[in-house]
């Protein structure tokens, strides 16, 4: 019975004098050694999901977000590959929790921020946005942190989260614009009540006065 020696390895361990392809910029890229021999590569690479293109393009014209950021710890190469595909121009690569607390930071010091985050990394920064959006129950210290938590790892539900937010805004708003138009209208009639009644009162006095 033969034996075999496999090993899975970069293709800096690939045996000397190996044909290996080019180098693909970006993702994971596995050698595997069968025998002291190459065998196979394998490439993994990070896709964006089908949605956030729309979603990312959907953010300004809707919501009035006028900056989209990609802040991971993944290496600079893949993170701006996946920012490329979804058309996001601003990237923050190889960070750290507290490289992405910095970042989160600045951000919310020039505006209000929200971040969305699904790993147990992205908890400071959830708590250090305006709003913290935890995506998908990955960890529980992530789901404390955001104050919003949705379960479906959807980006349709962010957006709806974000419309139903926004109409619930509206609607505070204008009720409390108009309780308080209503108190003005009242306390008006109010005023202008006692003013009509004022001179009949006097009238009033005034002859009881005289048969005195």
């Amino acid at each position: 019975m033969r034996d075999w020696s496999v090993l899975i390895t970069n293709r800096a361990h690939a045996p000397v004098g190996s044909p290996l392809a080019p180098a693909a910029p970006g993702g994971l890229e596995c050698v595997v050694v069968v025998n002291e021999r190459l065998a196979a590569i394998y490439r993994f690479l990070d896709l964006p999901r089908a949605e956030s293109q729309r979603f990312v393009g959907h953010l300004g014209p809707t919501h009035g977000i006028t900056r989209v950021l990609l802040v991971s710890g993944d290496r600079r190469a893949e993170v701006t590959r996946l920012a490329r595909s979804v058309s996001i121009d601003r990237v923050y690569a190889d960070c750290s929790p507290e490289q992405k607390v910095a970042s989160v930071r600045a951000e919310t010091q020039a505006a209000r921020t929200v971040f969305v985050g699904d790993g147990i990394n992205d908890a400071p920064a959830l708590l250090t946005a305006t709003v913290g959006i935890a995506f998908g129950r990955h960890s529980d210290v992530t789901s404390e942190a955001a104050r919003v938590v949705i379960v479906d790892s959807s980006l349709a539900k962010v957006d709806l989260l974000m419309h139903v937010s926004l109409r619930l805004r509206r609607v505070a708003l204008q009720s409390a614009v108009g309780g308080m138009a209503l108190s003005t209208v009242a306390m008006l009639f109010a005023a202008g009540e006692r003013s009509r009644r004022s001179p009949a009162r006097s009238s009033r006095r005034s002859s009881i006065w005289r048969r005195c």
